[in-house]
């Protein structure tokens, strides 16, 4: 294989990322040093909408707890802090969690409304407490709200749990063990909640935990599908494929979530917009010679209706086909690209 597209500098890469790794480790930094030793906790339960783009949260009661369990809740968000002690940005195409969060601005998710429904404007009613089982049924979501005092944001916990909140009645085969450890039937409603949540959100700043759980809750597929329309869009205009070249890619990528992330990490990225790196493409494939990637005589990229071709037309539009330094082989990256550390 000759030598094949030697890649832009990462950094020019990664000037597209919202924040840099330094200020990403200040906002965990101040994450962690958070004090919550005296501040004050509260739940709501919340209906997230699956349908709704407009009003994704619909509904919002508040849960009154005694002191043991909003302690145990409070626990939880604390938990959360002290076992994540890494922090990168939520991108397009994450990769494996760890022990990190993946940060994201508050602003871009749905979240505010969740806490508009929480705290309606002066004019409106504040929401009202939980008074009976079969309220419960319609919240499919809950939060945890930490109030630290009136000069210091609030610190979120938020859990998505997917079905609706129903009872679940245990008469029907659980026990529990009295003071003189006698088994006996419990025929109360349980309710489940998790020793784990999905994010949490401090100021403007959102802490993810379980990635796929945020993406259902904050319906960020719709998002990606929407963003698909938008990159389409600017790639006809941009004028770098064939003749209805954009039709046959956008039918291709149909719904794939797979590669909706990697068409909206195109569009992030924006190297099609540059005439000059396209050229710089395109000679790289023709002297490569064994891609599948190809152009016409007027030097635009022909797009074929086959899911391996639009594979490898995503990868390199985002700049991902690379070249290993010590043994110069050849790879597609499907993560993304890190900045690399230097003396």
């Amino acid at each position: 294989m000759n030598d094949v597209l030697v890649p832009i500098p990462v950094k020019e890469v990664m000037e597209a990322e919202e924040i840099d790794q330094a200020t990403l480790d200040i906002k965990l930094a101040a994450l962690k040093a958070v004090d919550l030793t005296t501040a004050t906790i509260a739940v709501y339960v919340v209906e997230i909408s699956k349908i709704n783009k407009v009003l994704r949260c619909k509904h919002a009661k508040l849960l009154e707890c005694d002191p043991a369990l909003l302690a145990r809740f409070g626990g939880y968000v604390t938990s959360s802090i002290v076992e994540n002690s890494h922090i990168s940005n939520l991108t397009e195409i994450t990769t494996n969690q760890d022990n990190r969060f993946f940060y994201i601005n508050s602003s871009e998710t749905d979240f505010p409304q969740i806490l508009t429904t929480l705290h309606p404007p002066q004019e409106k009613e504040d929401v009202s407490q939980v008074s009976g089982l079969d309220e419960l049924k319609k919240f499919n979501a809950y939060v945890i709200e930490i109030y630290r005092g009136a000069n210091l944001s609030p610190l979120y916990g938020f859990r998505y749990i997917s079905q609706s909140w129903s009872p679940k009645n245990s008469s029907g085969g659980f026990f529990k063990l009295n003071n003189d450890m006698v088994a006996v039937f419990d025929d109360s409603p349980i309710f489940r909640i998790d020793s784990y949540l999905d994010f949490i959100a401090l100021g403007e700043d959102l802490f993810i935990m379980d990635c796929a759980k945020f993406e259902m809750a904050m319906q960020y597929k719709d998002r990606l599908i929407e963003r698909k329309s938008e990159t389409v869009t600017e790639i006809k205009e941009s004028n770098i494929f064939v003749t209805d070249g954009e039709s046959i890619f956008s039918s291709v990528i149909g719904t794939d979530k797979h590669f909706l992330r990697q068409l909206s990490s195109v569009q992030k990225k924006g190297f099609y917009k540059d005439p000059i790196w396209v050229g710089k493409l395109r000679n790289e494939a023709q002297a490569a010679g064994n891609w599948l990637l190809e152009f016409d005589a007027a030097g635009k990229i022909v797009v074929k209706e086959e899911r391996e071709y639009v594979r490898e037309l995503l990868t390199v539009l985002q700049n991902k086909r690379v070249q290993t330094v010590v043994d110069k082989h050849i790879f597609d990256v499907d993560g993304e690209l890190m900045i690399q550390v230097t003396r």
